[in-house]
């Protein structure tokens, strides 16, 4: 039997070499379904308990949430995001959930570990990895699965710093090229000999 909880997030995204008008910047409000196949437990009567699925999965899909998608997966599209969050909550779940990703209201790629598994959760087109997991080359060794889990949200942990960090430096960039494109040519010479007066104050200083 399936469980399944629902989540919305908003998103950026590109899609390079499409040829349509997906290869232009734009966002979506995405509609993610996560779901766990299993049997009942005959004491509870459930598969999982939806705040338990809920609790395990809303931390990395909202990770996500008014981000820009390229800067998590390499090519964004419906059906690699699928495949990337059931490969991130597998390890905390303990199975590889099916994920159905709606990019709009009538448009929809689901990844289903009953068919897709073997062909898509470890393989890219052409061999090439998508992305780089945390688990990626390590095989630790845990005492149980609350262990595993703890040591997974450490790895999680790790690659949001990254991706800050990521995320400012291209917001400064993009702020500097806009206010850059925006000066005429004599402001960009004045701007320019100013900071190279200001670097060999500092050079003078030091």
């Amino acid at each position: 039997m399936w469980v399944s909880k629902e989540f919305k997030i908003c998103a950026s995204h590109i899609i390079p070499n499409h040829p349509g008008r997906c290869r232009n910047l734009h966002g979506h409000n995405w509609r993610i379904v996560v779901s766990v196949n299993g049997d009942k437990d005959p004491g509870t009567g459930m598969v999982m308990d939806f705040a338990v699925l809920k609790k395990a999965v809303e931390p990395i899909v909202m990770r996500w949430d008014h981000q820009h998608l390229n800067y998590h997966i390499l090519l964004p599209t419906a059906e690699n995001i699928a495949i990337r969050l059931a490969h991130d909550c597998w390890p905390i779940l303990g199975v590889i959930p099916k994920v159905l990703i709606n990019e709009t209201d009538n448009s929809e790629a689901i990844f289903d570990p009953e068919i897709d598994s073997e062909r898509e959760f470890h393989a890219a087109p052409g061999n090439k990895k998508l992305w780089q997991s945390p688990l990626e080359g390590i095989i630790p060794v845990f005492r149980d699965m609350k262990a595993r889990a703890v040591w997974y949200s450490r790895q999680m942990d790790e690659e949001q710093k990254l991706l800050a960090k990521l995320h400012k430096v291209g917001s400064r960039i993009a702020n500097f090229k806009q206010y850059k494109d925006s000066l005429d040519e004599n402001e960009a010479k004045h701007l320019l000999d100013e900071l190279e007066q200001i670097k060999e104050q500092q050079t003078k200083n030091e």
